[in-house]
């Protein structure tokens, strides 16, 4: 889990900082409103512009830890194209 968390931080830390605050955000409060769209066009305008200042993203402790569920159960496929060991016709 440790790994987990330090290969995602590190990935985060290498896309651009306008990302990194979205994706905090998104830690933080699950869905993004139209203001922190607004905000976050803003910030990638000042980042390509190069006035954007630079801060330091940090994730909580539980940002990439399994949730609650835990379990994930895929109930049917359908509609399947390009991949030759599946029937596309056939829903399971």
């Amino acid at each position: 889990m440790n790994n987990r968390k330090s290969t995602l931080t590190k990935w985060f830390s290498e896309r651009p900082q306008w990302i990194q605050i979205a994706a905090t955000r998104l830690l933080q409060q699950s869905e993004l409103t139209d203001k922190d769209v607004t905000e976050l066009a803003t910030l990638c305008q000042q980042e390509a512009d190069g006035t954007l200042p630079k801060t330091t993203c940090s994730f909580p402790a539980t940002a990439f830890s399994r949730g609650a569920a835990g379990t994930l159960r895929l109930c049917s496929i359908s509609d399947v194209e390009g991949i030759n060991a599946l029937a596309p016709k056939k829903t399971t």
